[in-house]
């Protein structure tokens, strides 16, 4: 019997690898950035499990930046997302608040796929999940 893989091991991986993928604070307005890079998501995974692992609901700030887009300063993301990622942002719209089941066969495409930096294919399986 192979071992059950958390979602917070999944979780994990996701967020590293959105790091690597991005490398920088990606979403920052005019302070300075500061403290380590996070990952961040643009709809909050509380109530959105369908965007948990969608890697355009996703992107790395600094500590700084990341609590501005979550308590000071949301609609300076809404822009960004819409600038950068128009598209994508109209798909999650389409979807968010949906709920989803991540089975242990997808949780480990996913854990998989991030392990390996292939975000696109994460983006796939989320996408195929509706």
């Amino acid at each position: 019997m192979k071992k059950k893989i958390r979602i917070s091991k999944v979780q994990e991986a996701f967020n590293k690898a959105i790091i690597r993928r991005d490398q920088r604070c990606m979403v920052a307005n005019e302070f300075p950035c500061s403290g380590q890079l996070q990952c961040s998501h643009y709809y909050p995974v509380g109530g959105n499990s369908c965007l948990r692992f969608y890697p355009w609901n996703a992107y790395a700030q600094c500590a700084g930046h990341h609590l501005a887009h979550h308590n000071r300063d949301p609609l300076f993301y809404t822009q960004w997302m819409q600038l950068n990622h128009a598209k994508e942002l109209y798909w999650m719209e389409n979807v968010r608040g949906k709920s989803v089941r991540y089975t242990q066969i997808i949780l480990g495409e996913i854990y998989s796929a991030c392990n390996e930096d292939r975000l696109d294919d994460v983006a796939k399986i989320v996408e195929g999940l509706f």
